[in-house]
């Protein structure tokens, strides 16, 4: 453990209980989503209970639509592909979803790899790149 304590903000607004007793959910909660900015329960529902619809473009990243061009050729020539991901846990959560998706185009032609942060650093590197070619 880091030693790290989270501090919640306090507020004397009656907002914040509102919407737990609005929402059904803990004070706790309702407080987390005032400090958020969320004060109304339309906000609070959207904000809870996402929807596709509110996604942004995935295209808006840069260079997007080259890698999916990259994985439809591989898809294509039925080519075996890395997915190189990061050990947090968006990272192990992106893995998970880019194999089970993948997986269904190239089946037995996915391998992951996640570098050790501490000897490896952030990032993209050759070597690391090279430890995971050893072992696909």
């Amino acid at each position: 453990m880091s030693g790290k304590i989270w501090k919640i903000t306090e507020n004397n607004d009656d907002t914040a209980i509102r919407l737990a007793k609005e929402l059904g959910i803990s004070h706790l909660m309702g407080r987390l989503l005032y400090n958020r900015g969320i004060v109304e329960l339309d906000q609070a529902l959207a904000f809870l209970t996402p929807s596709l619809e509110q996604l942004h473009d995935p295209f808006l990243f840069r260079d997007m639509g080259k890698a999916v061009g990259r994985l439809k050729k591989a898809i294509d020539n039925q080519e075996t592909v890395l997915i190189y991901g990061d050990y947090d846990v968006d990272g192990i959560t992106s893995i998970s979803l880019m194999i089970r998706v993948l997986s269904k185009f190239l089946p037995g032609k996915l391998f992951y790899y996640i570098p050790k942060r501490l000897e490896e650093g952030y990032g993209l590197h050759l070597s690391s790149l090279d430890k995971a070619l050893l072992k696909g």
